[in-house]
């Protein structure tokens, strides 16, 4: 990935990427909870898999209809690790 990308493309890429929104929100519970009280490791590391898993899905589905995939700035923290281009 050389850009962010937004969630869109079709209606199923959208609302694979919602269901991700979803998903990454129930991680962030489980971690609170995980600080809180005892809760099987397993649950934050499936949750974040599943994360990952909707955006490929997201992307494939979106890829598969033809639909591009609105794209914004990168974050400034990716933009300070990119590599430097260099001038031949």
């Amino acid at each position: 990935l050389t850009s962010f990308l937004l969630p869109g493309g079709s209606h199923s890429g959208a609302a694979l990427h919602l269901a991700r929104t979803v998903a990454r929100r129930a991680e962030r519970l489980a971690v609170t909870v995980a600080g809180r009280e005892q809760l099987n490791p397993v649950v934050v590391t499936y949750l974040n898999r599943l994360s990952d898993f909707l955006f490929v899905v997201a992307r494939f589905v979106n890829r598969v209809l033809d639909q591009p995939e609105p794209a914004g700035p990168a974050p400034k923290a990716l933009q300070a690790n990119a590599p430097k281009e260099t001038q031949d």
